[in-house]
């Protein structure tokens, strides 16, 4: 019984988290964070071409005042969001609509890492304050909370952290099993291919 009531909170803190980064994401001004239009473009550029950059000069993404385009780094969060925009533009083609879709993946990052944080913090301090101190420390952190309103790399690359740590962790209390090692093998792949930096 206690195992599933601490489920039933978990499942709880989820939802509310993810409501409350989903109505930050709704309120957020587009292009009031760093570099949202340079990888927006990039999303629209794979939801109507439906394929991927000739290169990362292209006119059509390429920033003129910087020069460049993020289409040189790791795209697979930029993919993500131009499938969700695709997804969405089977209800509504409406601008805010399709921007609200690449915000998803951002959204759902945000989530996912709090899932992982709180899998980190029961293998670190079982189901006690403690580990939910840790994951209201880690979600809360309002700097997250920001990465997670807006279309970016970043939230995913925390994202992939997360699996990294907790796949490590399983990994050294399992002496690396399959499992743990197929975590692993997930979170650093889904590291490499958002953001070389962070890998």
């Amino acid at each position: 019984m206690t195992d599933r009531r601490e489920r039933g909170r978990e499942l709880l803190f989820l939802l509310l988290f993810g409501i409350f980064l989903f109505m930050w994401a709704v309120i957020q001004p587009f292009n009031a964070s760093p570099d949202e239009p340079m990888r927006y473009r990039i999303c629209q550029y794979l939801y109507e071409n439906r394929t991927l950059p000739p290169h990362g000069g292209d006119p059509s993404i390429r920033d003129a005042a910087w020069g460049y385009s993020y289409a040189f780094f790791p795209i697979l969060p930029q993919t993500m969001g131009a499938f969700f925009m695709t997804v969405a533009s089977w209800f509504s083609k409406d601008a805010f609509v399709l921007l609200m879709a690449a915000r998803m993946v951002s959204v759902a990052s945000g989530v996912t890492t709090a899932w992982f944080s709180l899998r980190i913090g029961e293998k670190l301090w079982g189901r006690t304050t403690l580990k939910w101190l840790f994951t209201v420390l880690i979600t809360m952190l309002p700097q997250f909370v920001f990465l997670c309103s807006y279309v970016n790399s970043d939230s995913f690359a925390v994202m992939a952290t997360s699996v990294i740590v907790y796949s490590w962790l399983l990994g050294m209390e399992s002496g690396w099993s399959y499992r743990s090692c197929i975590t692993m093998a997930i979170g650093i792949i889904l590291c490499a291919m958002c953001y070389y930096d962070a890998y």
